[in-house]
């Protein structure tokens, strides 16, 4: 209640938009007149009971009265100076993330160049699946190199489950439907 008094104190003292002194000439008022638009946006419409139940619609609105404690600034302008230093800066930093983002995708590409669906070999107790199941080796949840005809201990087989194929050259249908199980 007394964030309207004092919104409504402040109009009517400064002019709501008209003149080189109205509230919505500071920019930190804008903040001001938006979190109390919001809040009483739902107190509103709580209270009329719009939308046909108990304020489904509200939580959006109701997240942005979390900005309540950012009306203080409007008091304290060290504090106002200290926000806006912080807002340029981050706002400097954007050439940085942009750079990083480019390495993190330079990098990303070169992993999955690199390791080409090496992920999902693993060591199977038989060389083809048997109806339709393929058992993996116990002991053994490490990866495998399909290359590499050790990498696997004695009596099992590097194989992935995503190159089976029949003989016709179809894929080998597998009763598991989530072939990732083998893969945590």
């Amino acid at each position: 209640m007394i964030i309207y008094l004092e919104f409504l104190l402040k109009i009517s003292a400064m002019g709501f938009a008209f003149g080189s002194n109205s509230y919505l000439s500071d920019g930190w008022n804008w903040l001001d007149f938006f979190v109390v638009g919001s809040s009483a946006a739902t107190e509103i419409i709580s209270m009329l009971n719009i939308g046909g139940g108990a304020g489904k619609g509200l939580s959006a609105l109701r997240a942005f009265r979390l900005l309540r404690p950012l009306k203080l600034l409007t008091a304290m302008p060290s504090m106002k100076l200290l926000l806006s230093t912080l807002f340029e800066s981050v706002l400097s930093l954007g050439g940085i993330m942009g750079l990083a983002i480019f390495f993190f995708t330079i990098f990303a590409i070169l992993g999955v160049a690199l390791m080409q669906g090496k992920i999902h070999y693993r060591c199977y107790l038989t060389d083809k699946p048997v109806d339709g199941e393929w058992e993996l080796a116990p002991n053994f949840p490490y990866l495998c190199n399909s290359g590499l005809d050790d990498s696997c201990p004695t009596g099992t087989f590097c194989r992935s489950r995503f190159e089976q194929f029949n003989e016709d050259g179809s894929r080998y249908p597998f009763n598991d439907p989530n072939l990732w199980a083998d893969t945590n």
